[in-house]
């Protein structure tokens, strides 16, 4: 691969970020599946490639800055993805309330259970 379809490659990824971006700030779900989806297909042609020929994709040093620009974008909306799913998580739970109750029973003495022993042990058989 030549460095022209390195940058080719990398300027796909750069806008395949910007739409993913872009869909996550506007909350639409299907254009969150469609657009991460492209961007997993950029990045493991990428990653082939530099598995391929190591030493011809790292010599640019705007090759390299590029990457982590890629890379420090990926992160931020790995960020808003968990942000938007802790809010999702709070208006669920602010819409069903029955959800959000413990699964364990409700302290109730001091060791915690809702049945209190007798203090007499039987003998138990297998």
């Amino acid at each position: 691969m030549s460095p022209a379809e390195l940058d080719q490659m990398l300027t796909q990824i750069e806008r395949q970020c910007q739409t993913l971006a872009g869909a996550v700030s506007q909350g639409d779900p299907d254009e969150v599946c469609v657009s991460s989806a492209a961007l997993q297909k950029l990045a493991v042609d990428t990653s082939h490639f530099f598995a391929a020929q190591p030493s011809q994709a790292l010599t640019s040093q705007a090759n390299r800055a590029r990457l982590k620009h890629i890379a420090k974008c990926l992160v931020l909306q790995r960020e808003q993805l968990f942000r938007r799913s802790a809010v999702n998580e709070r208006a669920l739970q602010a819409l069903v309330p029955a959800t959000s109750e413990a699964g364990y029973a409700q302290l109730a003495g001091p060791y915690g259970g809702a049945v209190r022993q007798s203090g007499a042990f039987k003998l138990l058989k297998a």
